[in-house]
């Protein structure tokens, strides 16, 4: 479907079936470490403060878009064990997440108690309201859209469960082994909360919301569904039943990335290890691709740079393609860099 509505943000005409003469651009991770006004708030607040503080989680999301006059999406700054809160866990940063109660047995499970995600998690609400007003005010309004996300339940379940002596969340899958129908509970109040909290986003003015399945690469094909694609799938249905638009960024084969795409998702975000164009001939013409460059690569120089992304979309214009990375971006990542990729894409 062709369309010359410019009131809606790029990204938004995408998911929703439009076909544009451009190629939209936006990070993941784009708000956060790299960026030195980010690090130094990083100075006054701790990683709690700033992801929980509606002001401050407006202020990190923003960073960027004023850096940026190329980025076609705000992604809004927060955590992903953000909704495990509302079923009772406790995390804090040390760097990185560390819980005061994960999961290290069955029982623990069946203690879970479901709790109300809007008072659990309203901070995250009272932000995106905050960013959705500074995009209804600036100039490029009616292109920039609103991004949530949250992690997919395999993925989630990834940090909540211990890992013991197992490194690269092997423990998770040796748990879901041995207790299939507690996991089945745990991923099952996961994608409850999950659909909850992206719909109180969406409420709260994201346009479109991004599940992530990180951990998607610990799996095969085979397992794929059992463990984590039937619940993307619940999710991915829910969500649009309720006309939120979906995209689900899972890093994993091509294999999965084509299961993925049988749940009808509005975007699939894939990694730098698939190949991009491929991927856009063996799914649908209907779902919108996103990806794929890999984050690497903005640690070269730019003339590297700029060469790598016309190689890589210059034949996928008009092709429902958003760009981004393959991941997130780097810690150290040079300013520089970014803003070669951002022009390289504007330039097509």
């Amino acid at each position: 479907m062709n369309s010359a509505n410019t009131n809606v943000p790029l990204i938004s005409r995408l998911l929703k079936g439009e076909t544009i003469d451009e190629i939209p651009v936006w990070l993941m991770r784009q708000a956060g470490r790299y960026l030195p006004e980010y690090r130094k708030l990083k100075e006054t607040h701790t990683f709690n403060q700033l992801s929980e503080n509606p002001s401050l989680a407006a202020e990190v999301t923003i960073q960027p878009l004023k850096r940026f006059k190329e980025i076609d999406a705000a992604i809004f700054f927060a955590d992903i064990l953000t909704p495990s809160k509302a079923l009772g866990f406790k995390f804090e940063f040390k760097p990185g997440p560390i819980l005061s109660n994960p999961i290290t047995n069955p029982q623990d499970v069946k203690n879970l108690v479901k709790l109300d995600v809007n008072a659990t998690t309203g901070f995250v609400f009272e932000g995106i309201n905050k960013v959705r007003n500074f995009l209804e005010q600036e100039e490029r309004s009616t292109r920039r859209a609103m991004l949530g996300f949250a992690a997919s339940p395999w993925t989630l379940a990834c940090y909540l469960i211990d890992q013991g002596i197992y490194k690269q969340h092997l423990g998770t899958k040796i748990f879901a082994e041995k207790y299939q129908e507690e996991f089945d509970i745990l991923c099952s109040l996961i994608s409850d909360i999950t659909i909850e909290y992206l719909t109180l986003k969406h409420h709260a003015g994201a346009d479109a919301v991004q599940l992530f399945d990180t951990w998607a690469s610990l799996l095969n094909s085979n397992d794929y569904h059992n463990f984590s694609g039937r619940w993307i799938e619940k999710i991915v249905s829910a969500l649009k039943s309720k006309n939120i638009p979906v995209i689900v960024y899972t890093q994993g084969s091509s294999e999965i990335v084509k299961k993925v795409a049988n749940f009808e998702p509005n975007g699939i975000s894939i990694d730098w290890r698939n190949s991009l164009s491929n991927i856009r001939q063996d799914i649908s013409s209907n779902i919108t691709i996103q990806g794929n460059f890999d984050p690497t690569i903005l640690f070269s120089h730019n003339e590297r740079i700029t060469k790598e992304t016309q190689a890589l979309y210059g034949e996928l214009k008009n092709k429902n393609i958003i760009a981004n990375l393959g991941h997130g971006v780097l810690p150290a990542t040079p300013i520089e860099s970014v803003e070669s990729f951002l022009k390289a894409i504007k330039n097509l």
